[in-house]
């Protein structure tokens, strides 16, 4: 039994009964591949790392990045997607990371008032593309994720979702710990939040997934294994850096000369999510 992969199914509710192939096929992957970031070893590096304010710091910027970048990622493919429902999921999704992109960078100011000023300011304001339920959706020219969404996007998705709901877990007591008495509840509200959106897509994903394969749930189970075989490869890569995920994808961190050695640089192996 694999804590991510019962924890996962926990979160999903009621959900649950309407996804047996998909909870089957994350038991799976979770039991042949026993993935790093749910072993005690990385939250024990985790939390060492994370006795660096200037570190902490510097991810919260990285993760506005990344979310940023998978808002636009997501904005591109919900553009491209026939489903009407499943391109309205989509496109909520990219809202919500646009919007989490911003919630990073309030809970930097949060944890960490005043750390950033000047071009670095500037910078980190910006990095959010702002989406809204208004907007109507566009394919960025060029994007890779100007498709029809596929089983193996939503697999990517909702495993890289499920990891960051692992690290958001991890990340609340050492933000706490970093912040200011008077500003702790505002910052659990606002971390509470994301991990709520977090664990939203798990499962919007998740039924998606179980629709799509309906008729080759073998087909999903083997497609689940390989994407978190790769997932880990690509943790323990970031681990090894130092970045747990939180590497500033962009090379624009606003606390470059700050940041952990090889951020900004990219691995070697990458997934879609």
């Amino acid at each position: 039994m694999n804590v991510v992969a019962e924890l996962t199914i926990q979160d999903l509710g009621a959900t649950s009964d309407r996804v047996p192939s998909y909870a089957s096929a994350l038991r799976e992957a979770c039991k042949v591949v026993n993935p790093f970031f749910s072993t005690a070893r990385y939250g024990d590096i985790y939390r060492a790392v994370s006795v660096d304010a200037t570190w902490v710091a510097a991810s919260l910027i990285s993760s506005a990045e990344r979310e940023a970048d998978g808002a636009t990622r997501l904005w591109s493919l919900a553009a491209c997607t026939s489903n009407e429902v499943a391109a309205a999921q989509i496109k909520q999704h990219a809202v919500d990371e646009s919007r989490h992109s911003r919630w990073y960078v309030h809970a930097l100011d949060l944890a960490f008032p005043g750390a950033v000023d000047g071009s670095a300011r500037r910078h980190v304001d910006g990095i959010s593309p702002r989406y809204s339920s208004k907007m109507s959706t566009q394919a960025v020219p060029g994007s890779a994720f100007a498709h029809e969404v596929t089983v193996d996007d939503l697999v990517q998705m909702n495993l890289a979702e499920i990891r960051t709901s692992i690290n958001q877990r991890l990340q609340l007591p050492i933000l706490l710990a970093h912040c200011a008495p008077e500003r702790r509840p505002n910052l659990t509200t606002l971390l509470n939040r994301l991990l709520r959106d977090e664990k939203k897509h798990v499962r919007y994903s998740a039924v998606l997934m179980e629709e799509l394969s309906r008729d080759a749930p073998k087909n999903l189970t083997e497609l689940m294994v390989q994407r978190m075989r790769d997932l880990n490869a690509i943790t323990c890569e970031e681990v090894d850096r130092g970045e747990f995920a939180l590497h500033c994808s962009s090379g624009m961190c606003a606390l470059q000369g700050s940041c952990v050695p090889g951020a900004g640089s990219s691995s070697a192996r990458e997934t879609t999510w």
